[in-house]
């Protein structure tokens, strides 16, 4: 993954301050992901900086699946002569908007699942809370509340 971002930032003959200033990414961690010093970077964090480099979605979709979070690409095909496969002005195409969608897609499931987890934990924190509040005030002579 490095490689490639690396790659990337010689095409462009950008520095890490630059990067940083367009991706809005403090410059430590862009310095920290090109020096291999982050071996996990999120993927937002990924984007910011392939985007802020002027990046295409080819160059996203081959680190994130160096990153892990898609497939391997399928086995190169000649693309159909035919207007199915639509690109925009930008020359990418809609499968590969549909790849980014899905690499997004993936990301939030992540976060809503801890989002579950923290809410769940919240809930049982909170009656735990309840239960030893009860507790206190219905036996007078245990807890905070004695006597009142």
């Amino acid at each position: 993954m490095v490689e490639k971002l690396k790659e990337l930032k010689q095409r462009t003959n950008m520095t890490n301050q630059q990067i940083a200033e367009k991706s809005g990414i403090p410059e430590s961690t862009v310095a920290r992901i090109f020096s291999g010093k982050t071996p996990n970077p999120t993927i937002l964090t990924v984007v910011s900086i392939v985007r802020a480099m002027g990046g295409t979605a080819e160059d996203l979709y081959a680190i994130s699946v160096q990153l892990g979070f898609a497939g391997d690409p399928a086995p190169a095909e000649e693309p159909p002569a035919s207007s199915a496969e639509k690109e925009d002005a930008s020359g990418l195409s809609e499968a590969m908007y549909h790849q980014i969608l899905s690499l997004y897609q993936s990301e939030i499931r992540k976060k809503d699942l801890w989002l579950k987890r923290m809410f769940w934990f919240l809930v049982c924190l909170l009656a735990v809370i309840l239960i030893v509040l009860l507790v206190d005030l219905l036996c007078p002579t245990v807890g905070f509340f004695r006597g009142l």
